[in-house]
């Protein structure tokens, strides 16, 4: 679908070309605009309605750091391949070969779960209480938050942004949600964070061979895998906006690297682990994403 394709591959570039040079893709709550936020509206967007691939430029690897992308080098390539000029064939090609998984995604409310989701999160902190709650399935949420911060009565609006996708290889299916917290009055974005969800990488040697793992039993490694993300992504909101503890210790740092046999590297995180329990690891690279990653 030409509009997908054009959507997908314009979100994500414009997310690299807007934080590019910047020092850090997260903006901390501070103790002062945190104790005047007792009340928030929550509004959770995702604007596609289905999973949707994404292209590898076929020279050269990719890396987070070399494009300054804030959703790594998924991000990163996908912004390459639109300058590089790679035609939409490679990214029609790929969504033909998700014909397969059209079916099972119909077991997961993904939009309603992830509402829910966030919503239990919040609740479940002393930070501030989820007084109204909302999801939004065009566009970027800039108009409603718009309209939230004129009419609500909440102290703040809570946005979170989301987009789920499959590696180029198909192997990695990840989850990427911008959250940003703006405060009634001032219509000051007092919170930024972004965190991003990257399955265990499925086996199979081609392309169809590893869809055929996600489609069987009717998609069950998709289903698991989609419900695994919202749980991490959850996870992320509690650590980096609602306060949890996250002492960092002494874990030290980490790198996580998927790789593509034929095309190199193309998502290549390093950064500070946050939390390590059950081999999944939660770190913040270095331009301030967090991460949720499997680390056998």
């Amino acid at each position: 679908m030409k509009s997908t394709f054009l959507w997908l591959v314009g979100w994500l570039s414009l997310a690299a070309f807007t934080t590019a040079g910047c020092a850090a893709n997260h903006i901390d709550l501070k103790p002062e605009a945190a104790e005047k936020i007792k009340t928030v509206k929550l509004i959770s967007i995702i604007p596609q309605a289905a999973l949707v691939p994404t292209v590898q430029p076929s020279a050269g690897a990719m890396t987070a750091g070399n494009a300054g992308a804030m959703f790594g080098a998924i991000g990163a390539a996908i912004g390459a391949t639109i300058a590089a000029g790679i035609e939409r064939n490679h990214y029609k090609e790929a969504e033909l070969k998700l014909a397969a998984l059209v079916e099972p995604q119909k077991r997961i409310e993904i939009r309603q779960e992830f509402l829910d989701k966030l919503r239990q999160a919040a609740e479940g902190s002393n930070r501030f209480v989820v007084q109204e709650a909302e999801t939004v399935i065009e566009g970027d949420g800039t108009k409603e938050r718009n309209r939230a911060l004129k009419e609500m009565s909440q102290d703040a609006v809570l946005t979170v942004l989301t987009h789920y996708y499959l590696s180029p290889d198909f192997k990695v299916f990840t989850v990427t949600s911008q959250a940003e917290l703006w405060q009634k009055g001032s219509e000051k974005r007092v919170y930024l964070g972004q965190w991003q969800y990257h399955s265990v990488p499925r086996d199979g040697d081609g392309d169809d061979p590893v869809i055929a793992t996600w489609a069987a039993d009717n998609g069950e490694a998709l289903v698991t895998v989609a419900h695994e993300a919202i749980d991490k992504i959850a996870l992320m909101m509690r650590i980096d906006l609602l306060g949890e503890a996250a002492n960092p210790g002494d874990l030290g740092t980490t790198s996580l690297n998927y790789t593509r046999q034929a095309d190199g590297a193309y998502m290549n995180v390093e950064g500070k682990i946050l939390v390590r329990e059950g081999g999944w690891d939660v770190v913040r690279d270095n331009e301030g994403t967090l991460h949720a990653a499997y680390v056998p």
